[in-house]
């Protein structure tokens, strides 16, 4: 049956991800990190191939089980992400078994209106409306910088109140600052960050992922080798 076709692939899957997971230990130093700083960079590691991430994850304010109990509480908030892209790298059987709502706004017909009168981005007028909808949603940045600065004016301006960040957008044009802003200007919201420059679409769903599956972490033991 596909049911069982699903359930074995997804096997498979999970197989070849710890395999993966056991040759990024053997190379990477994760020497001093929590348990939740290993399981997110495991995942952006083996998402990217880059081992430089390592250096580059900054987890803020019990990030990692404060959202995984949100996530898995009956009654787990909206997730909202920057582009389609990041959306459709978040694993969609945990989700739906959740009940996860995953939006992103920029296809939301009403976003070019508002992006043309106001003289914004369309990320930044997605963002506006997001919030305007769910403002206690988890917010996931893995494209646009300025969808994440318009998240931090609107935070800073108590219209949003998000239950967590994703900081990952990637480029060269106002990424770091932004990433900055949010770290130093919004210290009370739970958090992952991307530093620098790095980041991506990819790297913010499996962010979300390695959340959603941090009660496989203990059970992996990935600080002891698997």
């Amino acid at each position: 049956s596909r049911k069982t076709d699903e359930s074995s692939a997804g096997k498979v899957g999970r197989q070849i991800m710890n395999e993966s997971f056991r040759t990024i230990l053997q190379e990477v130093s994760f020497e001093g990190k929590s348990l939740a700083h290993i399981w997110v960079a495991l995942h952006c590691i083996h998402t990217t191939a880059d081992f430089q991430l390592n250096d580059f994850i900054d987890l803020k304010n019990n990030v990692v089980p404060a959202l995984y109990e949100k996530f898995h509480s009956g009654n787990p908030p909206v997730i909202v992400t920057d582009v389609s892209m990041v959306t459709r790298g978040i694993r969609k059987a945990i989700a739906q078994k959740l009940g996860l709502q995953i939006k992103c706004y920029l296809d939301d017909e009403r976003v070019k209106t508002v992006a043309e009168e106001k003289g914004i981005t369309r990320s930044q007028a997605g963002i506006r409306l997001a919030v305007e909808e769910h403002p206690n949603a988890v917010f996931v940045f893995g494209n646009a910088p300025t969808a994440l600065i318009e998240l931090v004016k609107l935070v800073r301006n108590k219209k949003a109140n998000p239950a967590g960040v994703i900081a990952a957008p990637v480029g060269f044009v106002n990424v770091q600052e932004i990433k900055w802003q949010l770290k130093y200007g919004c210290p009370d919201i739970p958090a992952v960050f991307v530093n620098g420059r790095r980041g991506g679409s990819n790297v913010a769903a499996t962010i979300i992922n390695a959340i959603l599956s941090w009660n496989e972490a203990k059970a992996m033991n990935p600080g002891e080798g698997l």
